[in-house]
């Protein structure tokens, strides 16, 4: 059985301190060994993290993921961390939208041609 992972956060005191990505781990192993895997969450953690709020829209959202060029982005209030959302989870929401809008219109197109063709 194959199990996805995505990126750890790093918390300190409730606060993202840093993010720890797959491909940092795979890059440590593959460097130095599995050695790595006994060091601190500090050797591989990424320190620079971007981050949204929950008020942030969508747009603002992709704009730091493309901006970033990352997959990952924290979301946090002022004195925590609350959860990480991903590029392909919105994009996923997205083309549901796009699915229930292309269902509604031919909903309305097939009632339209069905009022057409009684009236005559």
């Amino acid at each position: 059985m194959t199990h996805e992972s995505g990126p750890f956060p790093s918390l300190t005191n409730g606060w993202i301190a840093g993010i720890v990505l797959e491909g940092a781990i795979v890059r440590g192993v593959a460097g130095l060994g599995a050695g790595v895997l006994a060091d601190p969450v500090s050797a591989l953690v990424t320190r620079e993290v971007r981050t949204c709020t929950p008020d942030s829209s969508i747009d603002q959202f992709m704009e730091q993921i493309l901006d970033g060029r990352i997959r990952h982005l924290p979301f946090a209030d002022l004195s925590s961390f609350i959860g990480i959302d991903s590029v392909g989870d919105v994009v996923k929401q997205g083309h549901a939208g796009v699915l229930a809008v292309r269902d509604t219109l031919h909903r309305y197109i097939r009632e339209a041609s069905v009022q057409a063709i009684d009236y005559d």
